[in-house]
């Protein structure tokens, strides 16, 4: 269900300036879109009569009356993200405005197949009786065929050329998904927590992966696998066949610690990374990130090493408030709505 298919872009412009700037009034966004305040009265009411949006106390004027504040009605519907990471995922349901209404882990195996997980998934949601779903985003630990719709592969799930199902039928309702890279989520919520356009976000956990903010957009390449420097092949050792980075890394964070070796190689990886990019930030999200900081300093050190004088500000998500990936799937699925 999408109460915004009927809208005009002007109504839908509407809703989204009160979205992001909650409180405003009808003379302020008359004025920040540029329409006559007559024109903005009609599309605030048809967004009131869809139960969108809520008049919400005066604010202040000196002279005339004083203006009625807008908000987004926070209970009209939910937004649920969906976190497939290392043997686990994770549930996160936002209301309207952005507040988290839901939230619950599972843990799953290494092992399991893809139709098992999805159907794992769905029997969570309907367990947890979760309703008024705007649309649900998922975020996946794989590069994806954005024109295909498919998941191309999955290293540590196994997982490989998988065709991403666009709905789902929740209480009769038909209620879209969406899916994106895990790593680019988190740099659209890093982009929302620190209004930075250009980022390089690295998500690193039982695997690696960069997700790429190029002007406010986030940069796919011409086949949707920009970021994806876990596939960079690498040697162990001189006389050692080549490897992918990211086995190299799944197979050492059981142990809780990269090698120097590894180390070094992700640094250099992300410094060339950082040298082509140029980014406002560096940003990191995931497990080893999270929790070991130890490890972290030292990802860091290679990395500035490789850059001379060159340095970036660096923000770590350390597991409080939103996670940046949730922020990232809430942008997403309003993007793809609206």
């Amino acid at each position: 269900m999408n109460p915004f298919e009927r809208f005009s872009k002007i109504t839908k412009d509407v809703f989204l300036f009160i979205k992001e700037n909650p409180g405003t009034s009808r003379v302020e966004i008359a004025k920040r879109l540029n329409l006559s305040e007559a024109t903005i009265s009609r599309h605030v009411k048809t967004l009131i009569d869809a139960n969108l949006i809520l008049e919400s106390g005066t604010g202040d004027s000196r002279i005339g009356r004083k203006p009625v504040n807008l908000v987004v009605n926070p209970s009209a519907f939910q937004i649920l993200g969906i976190h497939v990471a290392y043997e686990k995922i994770k549930f996160d349901a936002f209301n309207l405005s952005g507040e988290r209404t839901f939230t619950c882990r599972i843990q799953i195996s290494q092992n399991i197949a893809f139709d098992e997980m999805f159907e794992l998934i769905l029997k969570t949601i309907k367990r947890k009786k979760l309703r008024r779903i705007l649309g649900i985003g998922f975020a996946i630990p794989a590069p994806l065929d954005y024109s295909e719709k498919r998941l191309i592969y999955s290293r540590f799930y196994g997982w490989r050329n998988i065709l991403l199902p666009s709905f789902v039928m929740i209480d009769s309702e038909k209620v879209p998904i969406f899916w994106e890279n895990d790593a680019n989520l988190s740099a659209i919520g890093f982009h929302r927590k620190t209004n930075c356009n250009n980022i390089v976000s690295v998500y690193l956990d039982k695997g690696v992966g960069v997700g790429i903010l190029k002007d406010g957009k986030i940069h796919r390449g011409s086949n949707g696998q920009a970021g994806e420097i876990g596939q960079v092949l690498v040697r162990k050792k001189p006389k050692d066949n080549f490897e992918e980075l990211e086995k190299l890394i799944i197979e050492e964070s059981h142990r809780d610690f990269l090698s120097k070796h590894t180390r070094e190689t992700l640094g250099f990886t992300l410094a060339i990374v950082l040298r082509i990019i140029d980014p406002d930030i560096l940003a990191f999200n995931g497990e080893i990130p999270r929790v070991n900081k130890k490890m972290m300093r030292l990802i860091l050190k290679e990395i500035k090493m490789r850059l001379k004088d060159k340095e970036y500000p660096v923000v770590i998500y350390n597991g409080k408030g939103i996670d940046p990936i949730f922020l990232g799937i809430q942008q997403m699925v309003f993007m793809n709505m609206l």
